[in-house]
């Protein structure tokens, strides 16, 4: 399984899951289970990026619910 399959797998694993993502702003909102702001959405923005720009068959939004899956395990 390659990145980009995991990438998916994970976006249809995190479907119920409501991530807001604001670039302009600089946070990440993960449903209930997380909040960043600050250094730490800037970062979580950029590993997304990079992720994105390096598999290039994903959305944006696959590779949040990606990352942002270890902030929604019970």
């Amino acid at each position: 399984m390659n990145l980009s399959d995991m990438v998916r797998a994970a976006y249809a694993r995190m479907s119920d899951v409501e991530i807001d993502v604001d670039t302009s702003f600089g946070t990440v909102a993960i449903g209930e289970y997380a909040f960043m702001q600050g250094d730490e959405a800037d970062a979580f923005i950029n590993e997304a990026r990079e992720i994105w720009e390096n598999c290039g068959d994903v959305t944006l939004d696959e590779v949040y619910a990606y990352l942002a899956e270890p902030y929604a395990i019970d």
